[in-house]
């Protein structure tokens, strides 16, 4: 039988599997629970007690080529509060945590960057951003 381990304050699926129905009950570990149907690790949650598909990250970005002079911008908005903006590219590893909608992004190389917000449960966002 199929079952879905997830984080019982979160909702957020940990892992899923097959086993006999008899060994489903102890599958999660403290602070998890366990339900009696199928899922994606990526795609869906655990709410109301239900597996659910995640919703669509509100956000948005509003140019995907800009000058790499440091001055030209893009602007993300509509970001989900607590959301952990990462940007990688071309010796680029930055992470953090933004708890404002809207936040602006310059670059100063020329290259492909990689922007993605996490805001669980929202799905990831990625976008790439190409500065010339």
């Amino acid at each position: 039988m199929d079952y879905t381990v997830y984080i019982s304050a979160t909702g957020k699926i940990v892992r899923t599997g097959t086993a006999p129905l008899s060994l489903i009950s102890r599958q999660p570990q403290s602070s998890e629970s366990v339900l009696h149907q199928p899922s994606n690790v990526f795609t869906d949650y655990v709410f109301n007690a239900a597996v659910t598909p995640r919703p669509t990250n509100p956000a948005t970005i509003d140019k995907m080529t800009v000058t790499a002079n440091g001055n030209e911008v893009v602007t993300l908005s509509s970001i989900p509060s607590n959301s952990v903006i990462s940007i990688r590219g071309d010796g680029v590893n930055l992470t953090q945590t933004v708890q404002g909608t809207t936040e602006t992004v310059d670059f100063d190389t020329p290259g492909s960057y990689l922007i993605r917000i996490e805001a669980f449960p929202y799905l990831d966002y990625e976008v790439t951003v190409n500065a010339n």
